[in-house]
């Protein structure tokens, strides 16, 4: 009777403590467009024909989004033509709320996790500054990272 209990308990708490990881996993998303989903983004953007064809194959964008307990770090790496920048974005993590939380009050992302795929709400981030940089990222869809 006492293995049984025992048993019981154990299972319970292999139940909950799963639970716990899955709300606290740390892992990565990664978005990778390609040169046909950036001319989409160019010409949505107000890109006239011939700047969208020039830069499309010249452009290659990168962002990977690391969660790690309550923090993430949004890493976003561009390269037109031979010019490469690099931008790295600290931010603390509302898992409950699903939002983003950076270093000024009104640098707040929502962020959305559906399977293996996650989606910043730019639109609702009221930092120009961040805005501004994330444009890239308005409707991208990350990629959990394997």
């Amino acid at each position: 009777m006492l293995k049984r209990i025992l048993f019981f308990l154990f299972l319970i708490a292999s139940v909950f403590t799963l639970g716990a990881c899955s709300t606290n996993e740390n892992t990565s998303y990664v978005y990778h467009p390609s040169k046909t989903e950036l001319a989409k983004w160019m010409k949505a953007e107000g890109a006239d024909q011939e700047t969208t064809d020039f830069l499309a194959n010249r452009m290659d964008l990168k962002a990977t989004l690391t969660f790690n307990d309550h923090h993430a770090k949004l890493t976003l790496s561009t390269k037109v033509v031979d010019e490469t920048n690099h931008w790295d974005y600290e931010f603390t993590v509302d898992r409950e709320k699903q939002i983003l939380k950076g270093s000024s009050p009104s640098s707040r992302i929502p962020y959305r996790i559906n399977g293996d795929e996650l989606t910043l709400d730019i639109s609702k981030n009221t930092d120009e500054s961040l805005q501004s940089t994330l444009v890239y990222l308005k409707n991208a869809t990350f990629k959990r990272s394997k």
